[in-house]
């Protein structure tokens, strides 16, 4: 069979597995992208034996055109991924001759208290909907350190304000719950009040405001923009993304006294190495606040 035609029935078989479509979308581009470079270097795409091989070879050839290390990386494990599925349905023999790039050092740059403090207040004493819709999505983001996609697809029901929770929807379809403040929970009571005047026509949390799509779901652009637009609005020269905002999340919970396996739960991460990158970051700022205030004998 061809190559071709087995990398359909691996897609066809991720489909009915429930893989999330940006994950499908991943495997696209990645495959697709091995395979063309294979035609440029004329090589034999009917050998599927030779697949684990040549995915080496392409591999090196994007580090040698200076790809980020992260992203190839990334297209090691989508072949990676292709290539185990070869090997359960019996097209190529074990042991699976092919090694995923490692990932580099994630580099874990959290806001600090002042700057997160400034995050917050700025739409604290706004009680305009857009102002009060904003305030409570980043408190939630600091209470919770929810995903951007996450945030944007809470829905009315997901909301437990008995058990100040809300059910996520994560990566692969993954549920799991994060818990909010008493504090939040009265911001987002208000929201509500606010938000059910509107009457919209969507079960969606989040509203767009004062604009073309006024009423309309507040997605992950949206979200994007608008911490694009608070960087600007407090002078602040660092980066500002909800990712930013998830690690900043993370490395004050362990810092207050949180440890590693909840805060998986919390973050909602496969493995704990995942998780384990926050632990070694906050043990080494320790290490750097213990030594500036070390008695110099």
């Amino acid at each position: 069979m061809h190559s071709f035609e087995l990398y359909s029935e691996f897609i066809a078989d991720k489909k009915l597995q429930g893989v999330s479509p940006k994950t499908l979308m991943h495997y696209n581009d990645t495959v697709n992208y091995f395979f063309t470079w294979c035609r440029s270097q004329k090589l034999n795409l009917d050998e599927v034996a030779a697949l684990p091989r040549l995915g080496k070879l392409w591999l090196t050839s994007c580090t040698e055109r200076n790809l980020r290390p992260y992203t190839v990386h990334t297209y090691g494990r989508g072949l990676r991924t292709f290539f185990n599925w070869l090997l359960q349905q019996g097209h190529i023999e074990a042991p699976l001759q092919f090694i995923c790039p490692p990932a580099p050092n994630s580099h874990i740059i959290p806001l600090e208290q002042k700057h997160l403090k400034k995050v917050i207040q700025l739409f604290e004493s706004d009680h305009s909907i857009r102002g009060m819709r904003n305030y409570c999505m980043l408190r939630l983001f600091c209470e919770t350190g929810m995903r951007k996609s996450e945030m944007a697809g809470i829905t009315l029901s997901d909301v437990d304000f008995d058990k100040c929770s809300i059910r996520l929807v994560g990566k692969g379809d993954k549920q799991r719950f994060c818990y909010f403040t008493d504090r939040t929970q009265i911001a987002l009571k208000r929201y509500l009040q606010a938000r059910s005047q509107r009457k919209p026509k969507h079960d969606q949390l989040w509203l767009s405001v004062g604009n073309q799509h006024n009423n309309k779901p507040f997605g992950g652009d949206g979200i994007r923009g608008l911490l694009q637009a608070i960087k600007k609005q407090i002078n602040f020269k660092g980066k500002l993304s909800p990712h930013v905002l998830r690690h900043t999340f993370a490395i004050m919970y362990l810092e207050n006294g949180g440890d590693a396996f909840s805060l998986q739960q919390a973050l909602g991460h496969a493995h704990v190495s995942t998780t384990q990158n926050y632990v070694n970051y906050s043990r080494t700022r320790l290490k750097r606040t213990i030594q500036r205030y070390q008695p110099n004998v």
